[in-house]
């Protein structure tokens, strides 16, 4: 991504305009940029950890 560092999120099954709610929300609780690519996510930085959490608070689960 032109030497930087994005955090990729995929795939999620839903809609694009729920896609795009989910990414609003999610960019605004964590203070960060972010774009909808197909079907994932693609937020500015290194932030898995802050992101994962984030989401399971939304109530989205990971495969392990």
């Amino acid at each position: 991504r032109r030497g930087k560092v994005v955090t990729i999120v995929k795939p999620f099954y839903l809609d694009k305009t729920a896609l795009q709610a989910l990414l609003k929300t999610l960019k605004k609780k964590l203070g960060i940029g972010g774009t909808v690519k197909e079907e994932s996510l693609e937020f500015q930085g290194d932030i898995p950890d802050t992101l994962r959490t984030q989401l399971e608070s939304l109530g989205y689960r990971f495969k392990k």
